[in-house]
């Protein structure tokens, strides 16, 4: 690879993806906003270009550089907030697809990688969800990824546009924002560490498919350089209640703190866990990293941060 844009690159995930790919000797671009991404993250080196990625300016930086490859990774991604401004969600997450998908097709990337999620999944028992699972978003973000997901598909087809579209189950990990979904596991661990309790919403059996973000940058890297097209799950096929999270979290950071149980909030599935059989079948990928060793790789980064 010689040129890779990410916009969000600068967030939880887009920054664990640029750095590694700066490591490899890969120019890397990244287009953040800085709504909650921090340009501390990136290694020197790395060219951030501060705007909203629905900006002429995220276009024409676009254009300007011309890479090879475009990793989507910008978007609002907490549910709760999406409830309460369906029309910004909107305008963050599916508004911008348009555009960028125009100009990636002009400049002929190789591959257009989007990131959608989990939420575009309805409600089942049957768990771990497959790709062919029914589609019926439980909010907002849900439906703008998946509204997004079914423009990529047109955009494919009538500009020729090389992508896939990786739908991740709850990603953890070093840079994780507390706010953004599947944001829990770096509010657990920050409460822990601060010694303060942890409240979980509801009976804390609902249940979540937590893969560590090292897992999630391999798979990125290996679809970008494979010919693989169309939508995939990314995820560990294994449910965790958010009672076993907690209790897991508590024994990493040798606390003994309580646990105050509030009223479940109107948002989110019952179960989930998101099967990873078609990508494996294809790439031959299968995260390597358990959730007990991503957990203290990851409470071992807080602590150093908060230290």
């Amino acid at each position: 690879m010689d040129k890779v844009l990410i916009t969000g690159g600068s967030g939880f995930i887009g920054s664990n993806l640029a750095n590694y790919l700066y490591d490899l000797g890969t120019k890397v671009y990244v287009i953040d906003d800085l709504s909650k991404g921090k340009k501390e993250y990136l290694k020197k080196g790395i060219q951030l270009e501060v705007t909203d990625i629905a900006s002429n300016k995220a276009i024409d930086f676009i254009k300007k550089v011309k890479p090879e490859f475009i990793v989507h990774l910008a978007a609002q991604s907490n549910q709760e907030i999406s409830f309460k401004n369906p029309k910004a969600d909107l305008e963050k997450n599916f508004f911008p697809i348009a555009k960028i998908t125009e100009v990636a097709s002009q400049i002929k990337v190789k591959k257009f990688v989007f990131s959608s999620s989990a939420a575009i999944y309805a409600e089942t028992e049957n768990v771990p969800i497959d790709e062919l699972s029914k589609k019926e978003p439980t909010s907002p973000y849900g439906v703008s990824k998946l509204c997004s997901e079914y423009y990529l598909n047109f955009a494919g087809k009538h500009y020729n546009l090389p992508y896939i579209t990786l739908r991740f189950s709850n990603v953890y990990g070093e840079n994780q924002d507390s706010t953004a979904e599947g944001g829990v596991v770096a509010i657990f661990i920050l409460k822990a560490i601060k010694g303060e309790k942890i409240t979980i919403f509801g009976s804390g059996e609902q249940t979540r498919d937590f893969i560590y973000v090292k897992d999630v940058i391999d798979l990125i890297y290996r679809s970008m350089n494979s010919q693989l097209k169309g939508e995939f799950n990314v995820g560990t096929s294994r449910e965790t209640s958010i009672n076993t999270l907690s209790n897991l979290i508590l024994k990493i950071t040798n606390k003994k703190l309580s646990v105050q149980y509030e009223k479940n909030r109107n948002f989110g599935v019952k179960r989930n866990a998101l099967s990873n059989q078609k990508i494996y079948r294809h790439l031959n990928w299968k995260p390597k990293i358990s959730l007990e060793t991503g957990l203290n790789l990851t409470a071992n980064f807080f602590k150093v941060r908060s230290s």
